[in-house]
């Protein structure tokens, strides 16, 4: 419920009550008139009526603040559950950085790897110049360089780490960021394999790009079953399970 929805709501609640505050006090008063005009008022009705009246009044204050006060609570259980099971799981969270980063370790090799299979079959006949994928390859292997420079720092803002789901949420979009530039990478790279999968290319580079390949997408399955887990116990759909997996080339 939006915010002015629920002050609208709230001053609903506290107008019915003081209609029946009124009300009642309406009916008291009555009944003491009448039973003044038969000269037959017994004391204990005043006792009784002004102890009534007076809780009555007591009960104004309650009323106003007891629905802001009773979400202020709920809102704190709901976050100090949320930061408990983020600070449960974050040990998980950091390993699965850890692993993301083993997995994107041979891929500087295997870019290279690319490079030298293109400079050495696909050369310019005329100048010997390199052919534009050489090109595409240094660039994605500068990339490469940033995103471990980048993971670096990822590192460093895990250590600061405040045990809030607030901050759990950045360094989980953060993570996300990165694990979207390696998939274009490995996508990129399954392009250029798949290609020397058609020529005359070691069979034995070609098998270090398949088990690459592999290792990457058992981490994206396990990081997407991470986020699902979490979100189950969260019972909402806090983070995203979508990754896709890269494809045999």
């Amino acid at each position: 419920m939006i915010e002015p929805e629920k002050e609208k709501k709230r001053g609903l609640d506290v107008q019915v009550w003081v209609a029946l505050v009124g009300f009642v006090v309406s009916v008291l008063v009555a009944i003491t008139t009448l039973l003044s005009l038969g000269r037959d008022v017994p004391s204990w009705w005043f006792e009784s009526s002004l102890v009534f009246l007076i809780a009555l009044a007591l009960s104004m204050p309650a009323v106003v603040f007891w629905k802001p006060i009773s979400e202020r609570v709920m809102r704190f259980k709901k976050t100090r559950k949320e930061d408990s099971i983020v600070r449960w799981h974050f040990k998980e969270f950091e390993g699965l950085i850890e692993k993301l980063q083993r997995v994107l370790y041979p891929i500087s090799d295997l870019w290279n790897m690319t490079k030298t299979h293109y400079q050495t079959h696909h050369v310019r006949p005329t100048d010997n110049v390199e052919m534009l994928p050489v090109y595409v390859i240094d660039k994605f292997l500068y990339d490469q360089n940033q995103l471990y420079n980048k993971f670096n720092g990822l590192t460093e803002r895990c250590k600061g780490f405040c045990g809030s789901k607030r901050d759990f949420s950045l360094l989980i979009s953060e993570f996300n960021r990165f694990i979207e530039d390696a998939q274009s990478q490995v996508r990129i790279l399954s392009v250029y394999a798949n290609e020397m999968r058609l020529s005359t290319a070691n069979p034995q580079i070609l098998k270090k790009y398949e088990e690459f390949r592999e290792q990457f997408n058992i981490f994206i399955n396990d990081y997407m079953n991470y986020c699902h887990r979490l979100n189950v116990e969260f019972g909402e759909r806090t983070f995203s399970e979508n990754f896709e997996t890269i494809q045999k080339w």
